[in-house]
């Protein structure tokens, strides 16, 4: 229910971004999205692993991959509407979509049953020294993915990009990303955590690098291997 009712808010707030005539009532049904989609990663992804218990990596990896299609649909799909539509439009039906999901996970979604008492986690053994350091890494790396994406539109606009080309650019980045949780996921369990998350993150920082220095038409095909790097570490973390 609270995964339903979150996808829902997140679907008010682009719908009420959609009506707002201002930067604060615009920010304001934004951060209502944003808290409304706060809910998915946790929540779905909780219900994954109880689902499927010790098997449940493959799964997760699943999760995580279809995600980062619909990241990579949606601003493909928000182009589109805005060569046919004003921007405003565009948001209403994406508000709609989004009230549509929330429907079907209310109905489809088939209760997922509580972790079992009694049997303590790791963490809860006073194991798991390492969770503090993955969750470090984590914080950083998301702190970089976000920052990034914030202002990735308005680096390529800077470059000379059309407002439809940022969205197939984000496009690309989400397809790259997509590739990652899959490629990375698979690496890190040949070569392992730290070396993966070496590679990923370093890598980041290298198409970071090129990112600002190179002009608008070679940045595009960077791209896809941008997202796959900025993407990689948090499939290995999970």
């Amino acid at each position: 229910m609270v995964l339903a009712l979150g996808t829902a808010l997140a679907a008010l707030g682009y719908g009420l971004a959609g009506v707002s005539g201002g930067l604060f009532a615009l920010c304001t049904a934004l951060v209502l999205s944003g808290a409304g989609s706060s809910t998915q990663h946790p929540i779905a992804s909780a219900a994954v692993s109880r689902a499927y218990g010790p098997a449940s990596r493959g799964p997760l990896g699943t999760y995580n991959f279809s995600g980062d299609l619909g990241k990579a649909a949606i601003p493909a799909l928000t182009s589109l509407l805005l060569t046919l539509m004003p921007w405003r439009h565009a948001l209403w039906i994406l508000a709609l979509l989004g009230l549509a999901v929330a429907l079907g996970v209310a109905v489809l979604m088939p209760p997922i049953g509580r972790p079992e008492a009694g049997v303590p986690g790791r963490a809860a053994r006073g194991g798991g020294r390492g969770f503090p350091l993955l969750l470090t890494i984590g914080v950083l790396d998301t702190g970089v993915r976000m920052g990034l994406l914030t202002f990735l539109p308005f680096l390529l606009k800077a470059k000379g990009a059309s407002l439809p080309t940022v969205g197939v650019a984000l496009a690309l980045v989400f397809l790259g990303g997509a590739a990652g949780k899959f490629a990375c996921g698979w690496l890190g369990a040949r070569v392992g955590v730290l070396r993966t998350v070496l590679i990923t993150e370093g890598g980041t920082a290298a198409c970071i690098l090129a990112l600002l220095a190179l002009p608008l038409v070679p940045t595009l095909p960077l791209l896809p291997l941008l997202g796959l790097m900025l993407n990689g570490t948090s499939s290995v973390l999970y």
